[in-house]
């Protein structure tokens, strides 16, 4: 049993990810591709400590093992049939 299951890896995905683990929840972590919709996007501008990122980048950033230490991922999606 969980205390959370975060469904998606994009950019609000990981910071519930960041949150729960600050608070010590057993959080399961579904994603299917991290940085979700933003992998897709050339330039993101003015990202939290950034003036411009590509979204390649931003996901790679968002998938460092600080982010999810207490977290069980799993990289899938829960949707596919």
């Amino acid at each position: 049993m969980y205390d959370l299951i975060i469904v998606g890896g994009g950019p609000a995905g990981a910071s519930a990810a960041v949150y729960a683990a600050r608070k010590r929840l057993k959080t399961l972590f579904i994603t299917e591709e991290w940085g979700g919709q933003s992998v897709v996007s050339t330039d993101i501008q003015n990202w939290i400590g950034t003036t411009s990122i590509s979204g390649a980048d931003l996901a790679k950033n968002l998938k460092t093992p600080r982010n999810l230490f207490s977290c069980e991922c799993h990289a899938t999606s829960p949707f596919r049939r």
